[in-house]
């Protein structure tokens, strides 16, 4: 299901980012997008934030709320004890962590990129030097988001990964009959 929904937003991104394809002009130093109608900004930048962050952000938000589920209602096998409880616990705790971990810092660094480019739409007069320093730490934040990404999964969440493997369905396996054979 998960990967139908992903698939399924690719169409989406096209579809929505496709006016820059038809309406971008490049100029001598730079390129704009002029649309034909009178309110065309307005309505593709609110629509590709709307698309672009808040269904992503609820989308990711829902898959780690399951996983987190699953972790919470999974069961170790055999009897524990209370050192195994307190490491289970602990464990549950750093995955609770990173899942906060990756979701804040989703959220966090798009909202403030998608929030500047909406204002910017909406508001005419956006284009006084606190709006262009809002803009350049905007752009700071979504690079360092990037370029934090591929560590935030080995440092935040030692043990998330050995929890998500537990969790997995496991195969029935067929039992192993031991035959001891002895010489007459």
């Amino acid at each position: 299901m998960i990967i139908s929904c992903i698939f399924s937003f690719s169409p989406v991104s096209l579809a929505i980012y496709s006016p820059i394809i038809v309406y971008t002009h490049k100029y001598s130093d730079y390129c704009t997008i002029t649309f034909p109608w009178i309110h065309g900004q307005k309505l593709f930048h609110t629509s590709a934030a709307v698309f672009m962050f808040v269904f992503p952000l609820v989308f990711i938000s829902v898959c780690y709320a399951k996983i987190w589920v699953k972790l919470k209602t999974s069961r170790v096998p055999g009897r524990i004890g209370f050192t195994q409880q307190g490491q289970r616990s602990n464990k549950l705790h750093r995955s609770l962590r990173l899942i906060l971990v990756v979701v804040l810092t989703f959220a966090v660094s798009w909202f403030l990129e998608h929030s500047i480019i909406v204002w910017r739409v909406w508001d005419p007069d956006s284009n006084s030097d606190t709006f262009l320093t809002l803009t350049a730490i905007s752009k700071v934040v979504l690079y360092c988001n990037s370029a934090i990404n591929p560590f935030i999964y080995p440092f935040a969440g030692t043990g998330f990964t050995q929890h998500v493997i537990c969790c997995r369905k496991k195969k029935k396996r067929k039992p192993v009959v031991l035959v001891k054979v002895t010489s007459v």
